[in-house]
């Protein structure tokens, strides 16, 4: 293991530290943190850090407000107070366009939205026998973390996701990966199925007829499927 103090986030939202004047990837870190670390190469060369323990804490760390935010993949900056994080967007934003060799001539103030407002959301599902695990994947894994609501999503959409299991355990194939795709438009729900739901990779007569039910009973306004 190594200790490394965290100097800046990069531009997925990992702590930066440096080891021998390499670059280390170090998830859920943040500026002034020094952290013990297991460190990792990937086939890419790419140093990843995984954090043993916090020897302390940097100034802007707080607590996550999401209770699945540890295990969670969907959200990847929740642990840096909202002063940071937006300077840290606006920067990412003028490095980007830097890179680019753009140069606006007038920069606006960045709009951030609140919580409780993203209109778009896919999440993971996989059916087992008669139970369905559904949510986002964990960080850099292809398991799921469940999740009956997310404190990004639309009142809307939360409510679907906590209504949807029952229909979906009806229909889709078992052991086999699906997204789910939802997005809110002005309280109308649509969704696209992404993934096989049948040997020809459609949905079947009875199939279609659970679709239709959950539509229904859910005020779903459009349904539709494609492959993975």
């Amino acid at each position: 293991s190594e200790v490394l103090t965290i100097e800046r986030l990069g531009p997925k939202g990992d702590g930066i530290g440096m080891l021998d004047g390499q670059i280390v990837y170090v998830p859920k870190a943040v500026p002034g943190d020094q952290v013990k670390v297991d460190i990792t190469e990937t086939s890419e060369g790419i140093l990843r850090g995984r954090v043993i323990d916090f020897i302390s804490h940097g100034a802007d760390r707080i607590v996550a407000p999401c209770a699945h935010y540890e295990s969670c993949g969907g959200c990847q900056i929740q642990h840096v107070n909202d002063a940071h994080y937006k300077d840290w967007k606006h920067q990412s934003i003028r490095a980007t366009l830097e890179r680019a060799k753009i140069a606006p001539e007038i920069w606006g103030e960045p709009i951030f939205i609140p919580h409780a407002t993203r209109r778009r959301a896919t999440l993971a599902a996989f059916k087992t026998a008669k139970e369905i695990t559904l949510g986002f994947h964990q960080s850099r894994s292809h398991e799921i973390q469940a999740i009956e609501d997310c404190m990004l999503l639309t009142p809307a959409l939360n409510n679907l996701v906590q209504h949807i299991k029952p229909y979906l355990v009806r229909f889709l194939k078992e052991q086999t990966p699906t997204d789910i795709q939802l997005q809110d438009v002005d309280g109308a729900i649509e969704m696209i199925i992404i993934g096989a739901l049948s040997r020809s990779g459609e949905a079947d007569t009875n199939q279609r007829k659970i679709i239709a039910e959950m539509c229904e009973e859910l005020n779903i306004a459009r349904v539709g499927w494609q492959p993975k």
